[in-house]
């Protein structure tokens, strides 16, 4: 159990900011502890549960706007499965979700989004796009 509090936390990083840059990149355009305000409205063409390719991860966008955010991870010890819940809205083609970190503090996130029949894509910066495909 110990292992599955920072496993989380590791988890809703990835799931929030993506890949970071390389080290031969520029991060002078990248936003360092920007405030996202949580906002938007819960859209039903979003509610569904989506999965990633090869199962890394998944989003179950419930209708009454909560959310979870899973992800699987390969360690030496094997495969491990973690989860987040939350809640998420849509904002214009944003998608925002806020939860607790493991540290219990409040973290909201905004992802560019892209909802064409059955994929929903997030853009999680220059370097990431994840694709996910409903259930």
């Amino acid at each position: 159990m110990r292992l599955l509090s920072p496993l989380l936390g590791l988890t809703a990083v990835t799931l929030a900011v993506g890949c970071g840059p390389a080290a031969s990149e520029s991060t002078d355009q990248i936003p360092v502890n920007r405030v996202v305000t949580f906002q938007g409205q819960i859209d039903p063409k979003f509610v569904g549960t989506w999965a990633a390719p090869k199962g890394v991860s998944g989003l179950d966008l419930r209708k009454d706007g909560s959310a979870r955010i899973t992800s699987t991870h390969p360690t030496p010890r094997g495969i491990v499965r973690s989860s987040l819940d939350g809640e998420w809205r849509v904002a214009g083609s944003d998608l925002y979700m806020r939860y607790a970190d493991a540290q219990k503090e409040q973290t909201t996130v905004k992802y560019p989004a892209t909802l064409s029949g059955k994929e929903l894509t997030l853009d999680q910066g220059s370097r990431s796009k994840m694709t996910y495909t409903r259930k």
